[in-house]
Protein backbone atom coordinates (compact mmCIF):
# COMPACT_ATOMS: atom_id res chain seq x y z
CA UNK A 1 0.00 0.00 0.00
CA UNK A 2 1.24 3.50 -1.18
CA UNK A 3 2.80 5.28 2.02
CA UNK A 4 2.92 9.16 1.81
CA UNK A 5 6.57 10.22 3.43
CA UNK A 6 6.03 14.32 2.48
CA UNK A 7 3.49 16.44 0.32
CA UNK A 8 4.29 20.08 -0.53
CA UNK A 9 4.84 22.77 -3.25
CA UNK A 10 7.48 20.78 -5.12
CA UNK A 11 6.40 17.40 -5.04
CA UNK A 12 5.61 14.29 -3.66
CA UNK A 13 7.91 11.70 -1.62
CA UNK A 14 6.08 8.35 -1.72
CA UNK A 15 6.96 4.65 -0.69
CA UNK A 16 4.92 2.12 -3.16
CA UNK A 17 5.42 -1.40 -2.76
CA UNK A 18 5.36 -3.87 -5.89
CA UNK A 19 1.24 -3.76 -5.92
CA UNK A 20 1.59 -0.25 -6.55
CA UNK A 21 3.72 -0.31 -8.84
CA UNK A 22 2.49 -2.75 -11.60
CA UNK A 23 -1.28 -1.06 -10.93
CA UNK A 24 0.16 2.14 -11.88
CA UNK A 25 2.19 1.06 -14.84
CA UNK A 26 -0.32 -0.92 -16.29
CA UNK A 27 -2.77 1.77 -16.04
CA UNK A 28 -0.65 4.45 -18.05
CA UNK A 29 0.31 1.65 -20.48
CA UNK A 30 -3.15 1.17 -20.87
CA UNK A 31 -3.92 5.02 -21.47
CA UNK A 32 -1.05 5.08 -23.44
CA UNK A 33 -2.73 2.07 -26.27
CA UNK A 34 -6.33 2.98 -25.55
CA UNK A 35 -6.39 6.81 -26.20
CA UNK A 36 -6.65 8.30 -29.57
CA UNK A 37 -3.70 11.12 -29.96
CA UNK A 38 -5.97 13.98 -30.56
CA UNK A 39 -7.49 13.32 -26.72
CA UNK A 40 -4.41 11.77 -25.15
CA UNK A 41 -3.05 14.62 -24.01
CA UNK A 42 -6.41 16.52 -22.43
CA UNK A 43 -7.64 13.19 -20.49
CA UNK A 44 -4.14 12.33 -19.19
CA UNK A 45 -2.47 16.06 -18.67
CA UNK A 46 0.62 14.77 -20.37
CA UNK A 47 2.19 13.92 -23.82
CA UNK A 48 2.72 10.42 -24.86
CA UNK A 49 6.72 11.21 -24.96
CA UNK A 50 6.24 12.20 -21.47
CA UNK A 51 4.27 9.23 -20.21
CA UNK A 52 6.65 6.86 -22.81
CA UNK A 53 9.19 8.24 -19.86
CA UNK A 54 7.20 7.46 -16.79
CA UNK A 55 6.72 3.98 -18.11
CA UNK A 56 10.81 3.09 -18.86
CA UNK A 57 11.13 4.29 -15.67
CA UNK A 58 8.67 2.07 -13.70
CA UNK A 59 9.94 -0.44 -15.61
CA UNK A 60 13.22 -0.28 -14.66
CA UNK A 61 11.80 -0.39 -11.08
CA UNK A 62 9.57 -3.46 -11.67
CA UNK A 63 12.91 -5.29 -13.26
CA UNK A 64 15.00 -4.04 -10.41
CA UNK A 65 12.60 -5.14 -7.65
CA UNK A 66 12.27 -8.71 -9.52
CA UNK A 67 15.70 -8.94 -9.59
CA UNK A 68 16.05 -9.12 -5.88
CA UNK A 69 13.30 -11.27 -5.22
Amino acid sequence: MMEIKSLGPDGAHVILNMVDLIILNNSMNEARECLEDWEFETRVGATKNELANLLETFGELIDQQRSVE
